[in-house]
């Protein structure tokens, strides 16, 4: 029959084999988990810097409108021989 060192050998072998296999599926797990936890923060940085990008973006956009609205008034007014005041005037508001 089977000796008991035999029986023994084969089931810490067995026992072992079980411990190398739960062992690769928790480390299986954590990395997992930590990629998908590194994709999210990544997503919400993506976003945060389109966000950023797109911000600047329109700043910009609206800093040409305003240097082109400027000059174009600075244009009508030097044709029209007459001073820039601004386009503020609190001494006569009817004059723009």
């Amino acid at each position: 029959m089977f000796s008991l060192v035999g029986i023994q050998a084969k089931a810490a072998a067995f026992g072992a084999a079980l411990l190398v296999i739960l062992s690769f599926v928790v480390r299986l797990r954590i990395v997992t988990r930590q990629r998908d936890k590194a994709t999210a923060v990544a997503s919400v940085l993506k976003a945060r810097n389109k966000v950023v990008v797109e911000q600047k973006k329109i700043k910009r956009e609206e800093e040409v409108k305003l240097v082109n609205q400027l000059t174009s008034i600075e244009e009508t007014l030097a044709k029209e021989g007459e001073d820039f005041e601004g386009m503020d005037n609190f001494n006569d508001p009817n004059k723009f």
